[in-house]
């Protein structure tokens, strides 16, 4: 299975109901809204700590929640026609 945005679908060989396309659709939003929280919060760190990574990462240690790189939207954006299956 592969995410292809763009698409009107999660490509899985076959069609989706449109009851459950609202569910992928929802659990994008939310990761996108994720995701921007995470980059201004980093932005903000980083403006305040003058790019000092080490301060901008052990600050960011301390908030509520971060993302991994491979778990932003903009990740999983650009590695959507990635097929999925080949790791």
């Amino acid at each position: 299975m592969r995410l292809c945005y763009g698409k009107p679908a999660i490509v899985s060989g076959g069609k989706i109901d449109s009851s459950r396309y609202k569910d992928y659709v929802l659990s994008m939003l939310f990761v996108k809204y994720l995701s921007d929280v995470c980059i201004e919060t980093k932005e903000k760190y980083m403006k305040q700590y003058a790019g000092d990574e080490r301060r901008v990462k052990r600050a960011m240690g301390r908030e509520p929640f971060t993302l991994d790189e491979d778990a932003t939207f903009d990740y999983l954006y650009e590695n959507r026609l990635r097929d999925w299956t080949e790791d």
